[in-house]
């Protein structure tokens, strides 16, 4: 089979064209239809970050192919500048999309105005991240009991942590992941729900504390028992004190405590306690740190760049 050259006009736009061929010995000439296809347009995108917090980057952005097709690519987003988000306003960070030159925009909107957002320490169904860690435990009552959704203050279920007849001063925290993916995490608050019965009970004393360590954390191989394996988890110079804790004067079992503190950018948060006098451990059932998220725009706009233009704001 012989076919006929290809010109060089023809592939430098998207179309369909045919192409001849013939084979020796047989008169008739065959045909082959070829399509040129690509990519001929990205999505703009948009999100909102709270002041000193940076935005979320997204993996990926759609695609709008010459044949009708829209797809997804992957996206390598230029850095990010922290000053770009230190205040209120706006800017956009360029993108580079796999598989075509055509670049993308991301618009970034910072604000101070913000509501509660998700839950960001509660177990990830099929990852191991957000994951909840204690330096010691009772081997009967999981550290997972502090992060499962299940909040109990008494014994039907018996769903908590406890550190029951262990080491007197005992720490609980949580390793964070974003979509299971570890990941620091913008924090300014805790919530606790310590349990109580005849052993256990909220703590006598304690100090909130914050991840600061060199070395970015490993899961560690027994959550419920960081302190007897090596890891970073056990350098006391890898935590740091949260400042300004506002908090209850005295912490009680059977209710939710809230703690507020500022805003720490960290891979993990601990709450280290030392067991209640007359009791034999500390307990908690769940722990809760909500997210921070921009209070949504009453307008909203978008744009999609083609290979030729930019259309109109929609």
């Amino acid at each position: 089979m012989t076919w006929q050259a290809v010109a060089k006009e023809d592939l430098a736009k998207y179309h369909s064209f045919d192409v001849l061929g013939k084979v020796e010995g047989i008169e008739n000439e065959a045909h082959a239809k070829v399509s040129v296809e690509g990519i001929i347009a990205v999505e703009e995108v948009t999100t909102t970050t709270p002041v000193s917090e940076a935005p979320q980057l997204p993996e990926s952005v759609r695609t709008y192919h010459s044949n009708g097709q829209v797809s997804s690519a992957k996206v390598t987003w230029d850095a990010i500048d922290p000053s770009q988000y230190a205040t209120e306003g706006s800017f956009t960070v360029t993108g580079h999309v796999e598989g075509t030159q055509l670049p993308t925009k991301l618009h970034v909107r910072v604000s101070a105005q913000t509501e509660t957002g998700a839950n960001i320490s509660d177990q990830w169904t099929g990852s191991e991240l957000p994951l909840a860690f204690a330096s010691d435990s009772n081997p009967s009552d999981s550290v997972a009991n502090v992060n499962d959704k299940l909040i109990s203050f008494n014994d039907q279920p018996a769903n908590r942590w406890t550190n029951w007849k262990r080491t007197s001063e005992a720490s609980v925290g949580i390793l964070f992941g974003d979509s299971g993916i570890l990941s620091k995490r913008s924090v300014d608050n805790l919530n606790v729900a310590f349990h109580e019965d005849h052993g256990v009970g909220a703590p006598k004393s304690y100090v909130i504390e914050y991840y600061v360590g060199k070395d970015v954390p490993t899961v560690p191989k027994n959550p419920s028992f960081v302190a007897s394996e090596d890891h970073v988890f056990n350098d006391d110079n890898n935590w740091k004190q949260v400042t300004n804790l506002k908090a209850p004067d005295q912490v009680r079992a059977g209710e939710m405590t809230h703690f507020s503190f500022d805003k720490v950018n960290t891979y993990a948060v601990r709450i280290r306690m030392v067991r209640p006098d007359g009791k034999w451990g500390t307990s908690i059932t769940e722990i809760q740190i909500f997210s921070k998220q921009v209070a949504a725009a009453k307008k909203a706009q978008a744009q999609i760049q083609s290979r030729w233009k930019r259309f109109a704001k929609l």
